[in-house]
């Protein structure tokens, strides 16, 4: 019996020839153009189905076996042998006239205009960089060259060779559920849940990681936010007196999240209030402002419980700022701003070779003890 195999994705498609995508106004897309084709492990590829059963056959999948053209990284289920699945996350295609499904995806260009933004359910490895204005979302991720204000999510590891560079009009984010590897950094947002290393130099950045951050080189300017230890070689802040601000103690990610309850319980308050003023002034007050007095309290009520949740984990991490650790084996600038938990240290004179630690609630330095630095 002559079979049709039914193809669960494009069959025909070609990554050198993308076309944006259209909504339903009309309107392309420009920045995404479906680079990869992803399908998850146990996802449906392919199905046989008899022949008589289709209406329009294509002739080139007219089989006169049910036999799939089945390639690496597939199989068939012997309960459903009607049906072709991907064995891994990946992407499908055709290679060599087999299904095949490919679990790292190796992006030879730049990410620009000719990929559009990416985003992959594997491991991605890009040979050139990531342009300013796409995005670039995978598991694992290593990138040869450099991100130019673009957007690099990883769900685990990244690693990025060329370094990453934004700036006034050209926001540049890069944010790894795993640990974050970077040859330097300038005038870009770095989230790290793991250990964050810059191996040149971080100028100018907003820095948020949950272990610790490490700089072969120097650190200059912006915003560091670590868990637990600070490590920077050769120089910490500068000569001509640029804001450095360190934060130790506290969980970034925590106090990124209390940061934007506030912003919205600032909101909240504001509608209360407003809706309050309404009906103060009002002699007839409607049903519908009292309706919507009650839901923003409502709001208000929860996002203040989900508030103080986090607040409590918060001064979970108080007990902890005492193993916290600023070391330099180099020279620290005057203008460096440190905070260890509750307490605060302002540099007022160049320093050299100091490990800087809470001591009875207030922030000391001493030297930089021997037997710390193989930790780093």
């Amino acid at each position: 019996m002559k079979m049709y195999l039914q193809h669960y994705f494009n069959p025909d498609f070609d990554y050198l020839q993308l076309q944006p995508i259209v909504s339903v106004k009309g309107q392309a897309d420009l920045y995404n153009l479906g680079y990869v084709q992803n399908v998850v492990k146990g996802q449906v590829i392919a199905e046989m189905i008899p022949l008589e059963a289709i209406e329009n056959p294509i002739p080139r999948f007219v089989l006169e076996q049910e036999k799939f053209p089945q390639g690496p990284n597939t199989y068939i289920d012997p309960a459903y042998p009607h049906y072709l699945l991907s064995d891994v996350n990946g992407y499908v295609f055709y290679y060599n006239g087999k299904i095949s499904v490919k679990k790292v995806l190796n992006v030879r260009s730049n990410v620009d205009f000719h990929t559009g933004n990416i985003a992959f359910v594997g491991d991605v490895m890009v040979h050139k960089d990531v342009k300013a204005g796409f995005q670039l979302q995978a598991n694992t991720i290593i990138i040869n060259g450099m991100v130019e204000g673009g957007e690099v999510r990883s769900r685990k590891d990244m690693k990025i060779i060329g370094g990453a560079r934004g700036g006034v009009s050209n926001r540049c984010l890069l944010s790894s559920g795993g640990s974050l590897h970077v040859n330097f950094t300038e005038k870009v947002e770095l989230r790290s849940k793991k250990r964050m290393i810059v191996e040149r130099f971080c100028m100018q950045c907003k820095v948020y990681a949950e272990e610790s951050f490490i700089v072969s080189g120097l650190v200059a300017g912006g915003i560091i936010q670590v868990s637990k230890h600070v490590f920077i070689k050769e120089k910490l802040g500068n000569t001509s007196g640029i804001p450095t601000h360190i934060f130790l103690g506290y969980n970034p990610f925590l106090l990124r999240k209390l940061e934007s309850c506030d912003n919205s319980l600032g909101i909240l308050s504001e509608k209360i209030t407003n809706y309050k003023t309404i009906i103060d002034q009002s002699s007839s007050s409607t049903d519908e402002i009292h309706q919507k007095l009650e839901e923003v309290v409502q709001q208000h009520n929860q996002l203040s419980k989900y508030r103080n949740t986090i607040w409590k984990l918060l001064q979970l991490d108080e007990a902890k700022a005492f193993s916290c650790r600023l070391v330099v084996p180099g020279i620290v600038y005057p203008g460096v701003e440190l905070s260890i938990g509750n307490a605060s240290f302002s540099v007022k004179e160049e320093l050299n070779n100091v490990c800087f630690r809470l001591h009875e609630n207030e922030i000391i330095y001493e030297s930089v003890p021997a037997t710390l630095l193989p930790f780093f």
